[in-house]
């Protein structure tokens, strides 16, 4: 629901503080302060504020040897700053601050974003925050530079061709990859059928991987190493021409400021690339999930030889919708940098998730397109014939954090806490405790940054006769189908896979804090509080 794709620089900021106690301490203290003066909202408006208002220094021209013909230059270098910088980290930061009283923040990013972060009074440490972004941006350019010799390297002394009957995954999780050849319904099954008539033969993905066959179709990892492989001399000394160019110049801007020509090298070397190579030696599309649903790299603005290839942003849940709290004050209510979207082609569960998208993105030209649920993983295959006798009743639920990482997403609302937890679980347990039920709960990977008091909660709960326990490895897709009622909390996918399969289920709300016209429902039945659901429980008793 949450999610915790940190790149590599915000992680490491993430597990210095989680280990110190008294930065944990700020953290907390900073949330309560917050809390207390009903401006809960806070993080995410200011995020979403510096990162998509903030205004470049200088106009970036139309044939800008890295931006070129990219219609919204500006708006590619915020979604990637963003991607580095506007992860957990700056919410820390930022609650540090509140924490205490004239307290300064200290936060690496270009001059323009810390100018954006200071209009929202906080106080900036310039001197300590620009020092260290130089760093950075020297490690950027620098990087750029040894990526640039790779490339030449790499055609010198290998052949990786990458077929045109394929596509490219760049950035999916692990557990899809494990769950390959082991039950149905598993992302990479539901691609090859939703492009049956590609024809495919290869699908290459993010991971370092040993490579699998799934029927006909190869599953090989480390894609970069094909889609970015030069495959003739003519791409190899056009490339090495335009790498000396675009360094040479990088360097220049970095003297002016212009601080983006250095900072994206690396993502210009590889849009240079794509650009040069023939289509044939291109995946047909090349799909994102929704983990960094913001960032779009620049190396996807391919050139208009290049129409026939399709980017893609796909969804493997519909947690883009959240809780819509009346009370709040935010500018940017629900929407984590929502309005930096900028795909040529979604795949969407439903109208509802269109509708969202359709909100920040208004680009007519982008496709939005209607899928249904989209299969994700699933290890192994259970049988529910031992429950076909009772009434079977699958619960879904999301895991409650602890309250340090609950605050450190920075999120503009309370909702999925401890006690709802406890209060959607007993409830439900407690209502349908008759032997004509078999209530079938799927547990979450067991996580450190989920509260410790939920698995004491699911330990105590599962000493009930007819509570079943289903291993989180198996796919909510077997369950749902195998199941007459689906519960789920407020508002996960699973409802939805339930209204696609013709199963009956509702959203349960504990706490009667959702309105019964929040759009996220998706027109999903929503029952408020243990007397609505005790009503719900004689209904279906009296239609069994």
């Amino acid at each position: 629901m949450f999610g915790f794709n940190f790149n590599p620089f915000s992680n490491a900021i993430f597990n210095l503080i989680n280990h110190n106690k008294s930065f944990a301490r700020s953290i907390l203290k900073g949330s309560s302060y917050l809390k207390k003066k009903n401006k809960f909202f806070l993080i995410n408006d200011i995020k979403n504020i510096v990162f998509v208002e903030t205004k470049l220094s200088a106009n970036i021209k139309k044939n800008h040897p890295i931006f070129y013909d990219i219609d919204n230059p500006e708006l590619s270098i915020k979604q990637f700053v963003s991607s580095i910088f506007g992860k957990i980290a700056f919410n820390q930061a930022l609650l540090n601050f509140y924490s205490k009283k004239n307290k300064k923040i200290f936060y690496p990013m270009p001059a323009e974003f810390l100018n954006k972060l200071s209009k929202q009074n906080i106080k900036v440490n310039y001197v300590l925050s620009l020092s260290i972004w130089y760093l950075i941006l020297t490690f950027f350019y620098f990087k750029g530079i040894l990526y640039y010799f790779k490339i030449l390297f790499s055609f010198l002394f290998k052949k990786n061709i990458c077929t045109n009957h394929s596509i490219v995954l760049a950035n999916i999780t692990l557990e899809p990859i494990n769950s390959i050849n082991k039950s149905n319904y598993n992302f990479f099954n539901w691609l090859i059928n939703y492009y049956k008539k590609e024809k495919l033969d290869t699908i290459y993905h993010n991971l370092n991987i040993v490579e699998k066959n799934l029927g006909k179709v190869k599953i090989i990892g480390s894609y970069e190493k094909y889609l970015f492989q030069l495959n003739n001399f003519y791409q190899f000394w056009s490339f090495l021409i335009y790498g000396i160019k675009i360094i040479l110049y990088s360097f220049y801007e970095l003297l002016r400021g212009h601080w983006w020509s250095p900072f994206m090298l690396s993502e210009g070397l590889r849009r240079k690339i794509i650009n040069i190579k023939n289509e044939n030696n291109l995946p047909k599309k090349i799909l994102f999930s929704n983990i960094n649903w913001f960032y779009r790299p620049i190396w996807t603005h391919l050139d208009t030889s290049k129409k026939n290839i399709k980017i893609i942003l796909f969804f493997y849940s519909t947690n883009i919708l959240h809780y819509r709290d009346s009370r709040s004050k935010s500018k940017y209510k629900n929407s984590d940098r929502w309005h930096l979207i900028s795909w040529p082609h979604y795949l969407l569960w439903d109208k509802n998730q269109k509708t969202t998208i359709e909100k920040y993105d208004k680009n007519n030209l982008h496709t939005k397109e209607i899928t249904g649920p989209i299969w994700w993983s699933d290890f192994h295959t259970i049988s529910f014939s031992k429950f076909t006798k009772k009434i079977n009743i699958s619960v879904f639920d999301v895991q409650p954090l602890r309250r340090f990482v609950f605050c450190s997403l920075g999120m503009d609302y309370e909702y999925y806490t401890y006690e709802l937890s406890k209060y959607f679980l007993n409830d439900i347990v407690n209502i349908f405790s008759g032997n004509q039920f078999n209530i079938i709960f799927k547990t979450k990977r067991k996580h450190l940054y989920t509260d410790k008091r939920y698995f004491n909660l699911i330990k105590n709960i599962d000493q009930r006769k007819n509570f079943q326990i289903v291993d989180n490895k198996i796919s909510p897709f077997q369950i749902i189908k195998n199941s007459d009622i689906v519960i789920s909390m407020p508002f996960t996918s699973t409802s939805l896979i339930a209204k696609d399969y013709l199963v009956k289920t509702f959203f349960y709300d504990p706490l009667k804090l959702i309105a019964k016209d929040d759009p996220a429902l998706g027109g999903i039945d929503l029952v408020s509080g243990k007397k609505d659901l005790e009503i719900k429980y004689n209904k279906i008793v009296k239609l069994k």
